[in-house]
């Protein structure tokens, strides 16, 4: 039933028999076909990155998933966050991007389509690949192996099936798949460019808001570590690969709200195994600094374990698709 659903719905739109809504300004979408994490926010970071790096003004448009708020929430505007916006306001994965600085302007709304109006510079759509009542001027689309492997909920975890990769201007490859796997579903010659990511050095929960960071390397070695992602294993390998030795570590929930409760259970735990120290993710840390006085009273340091999302295949075509669609007169430099 959900995959006749998805079909259909996917005819109506492809035949402007329901409604699509235009922006004033290019559009990017960024999204995939699976649930789950696939490094979309890390990827739309990238690339407001490299658009402001070039004096390029874009902004974001998002659902804010799991966020408390309801209709539309704007964010940020000029670059400015807004004094009484907490993460749990607007959704963990929008507060961390807003604080990165990139975006102009950063608005939540769901549906997406009706904020469009409200924007006056380019827009990245944060998983818009599946809400097709925006139109867009360029599709970005993540793709794992696994999603190669999978199949169509409910028997697998994918949104759409494979023909979806037909609407794809851009499909990154996130790890190391055969491409004939999918050349069936791709004749019309998309861009297709591999990605990494890139794990950065750890930087004290304190300066989670402060664009100049210490960067450092912790002494010692036996850590905890907590995360509320989609993919924890990831995230433990990138610690061990550090060389940091996790003694204890807590996995909760994507998206988690963090409470009172829960915080007293991780400092109960770490000191049960004599531990002081907790390395945490970027999305964890934007709910995690409201309880750093916590955690300075029971003598636990708490660190942030960055990552980057960056093109290391096909990144010159990239840039030139970038730049074509969003100036004609500014020249994107690599970044």
């Amino acid at each position: 039933m959900y995959n006749m659903f998805v079909k259909m719905r996917n005819y109506l739109y492809s035949h402007n028999m329901l409604k699509v809504y235009s922006s004033a300004y290019p559009v990017i979408s960024i999204g995939n076909i699976s649930s789950g994490g696939s490094g979309k926010t890390p990827c739309a970071l990238m690339i407001a990155k490299i658009c402001k790096e070039n004096g390029i003004q874009v902004s974001l448009l998002s659902s804010g998933y799991k966020r408390t708020s309801k209709g539309i929430c704007t964010v940020s505007s000029s670059y400015i966050m807004h004094n009484d916006i907490m993460p749990e306001q607007c959704g963990d994965e929008v507060y961390m991007q807003v604080i990165s600085g990139f975006y102009h302007t950063v608005i939540v709304s769901q549906p997406k389509y009706k904020a469009l109006s409200q924007f006056t510079t380019p827009i990245i759509i944060d998983d818009g690949f599946q809400h097709r009542a925006i139109k867009r001027d360029c599709n970005i689309v993540l793709l794992h192996s696994s999603d190669v492997e999978s199949n169509v909920f409910p028997w697998g975890t994918l949104r759409e099936s494979l023909n979806a990769l037909q609407r794809a201007d851009i499909i990154i490859c996130t790890d190391s798949f055969p491409l004939e796997k999918i050349e069936p579903f791709i004749k019309h010659k998309p861009l297709i460019c591999k990605s990494s990511v890139i794990v950065g050095t750890l930087y004290p929960l304190d300066e989670l808001l402060i664009s100049h960071k210490s960067y450092t390397t912790l002494q010692k070695s036996s850590v905890y570590a907590l995360s509320g992602i989609a993919h924890p294993g990831r995230f433990h390998t990138s610690i061990q690969e550090k060389g940091y030795n996790i003694i204890k570590s807590k996995v909760l929930k994507d998206h988690v709200h963090y409470t009172d409760t829960v915080i007293l259970q991780i400092i109960n735990e770490m000191k049960q195994c004599h531990l002081n120290t907790i390395i945490t993710t970027e999305k964890d840390a934007v709910k995690l600094h409201a309880y750093l006085s916590i955690f300075e009273k029971n003598s636990i340091q708490c660190f942030v374990l960055p990552i980057t999302f960056d093109i290391i295949e096909g990144k010159g075509e990239f840039l030139l698709s970038l730049q074509s669609l969003l100036t004609s007169n500014i020249s994107i430099s690599d970044i």
